[in-house]
């Protein structure tokens, strides 16, 4: 089964929120709920893996970077949405 590590901005803000999730559209659609001081969020980046547990070490190695706000505005300019290897079925 699919997962998916997302990356979500606030546009008021410019924080990020990172997690992961086996239901993209339901979690981009309940994004509104989020933090309402850094309200409204945008999806900038989805990454496919190939099950929740590949998708949660991604998560946890994107959060131990020592600069995770720059890595992760990194990872969502650069427009690449899968890494090799990663979302095959």
């Amino acid at each position: 089964m699919s997962a998916y590590v997302y990356v979500m901005r606030s546009t008021l803000t410019g924080k990020h929120s990172v997690g992961v999730t086996a239901d993209l559209a339901r979690k981009v659609a309940s994004s509104r709920r989020l933090t309402v001081s850094d309200a409204p969020w945008e999806c900038v980046y989805v990454e496919i893996c190939n099950g929740m547990d590949e998708a949660k070490d991604r998560v946890q190695y994107l959060k131990s970077l020592e600069d995770q706000e720059k890595g992760i505005r990194l990872l969502y300019s650069s427009r690449i949405s899968t890494r090799p290897g990663r979302g095959d079925t």
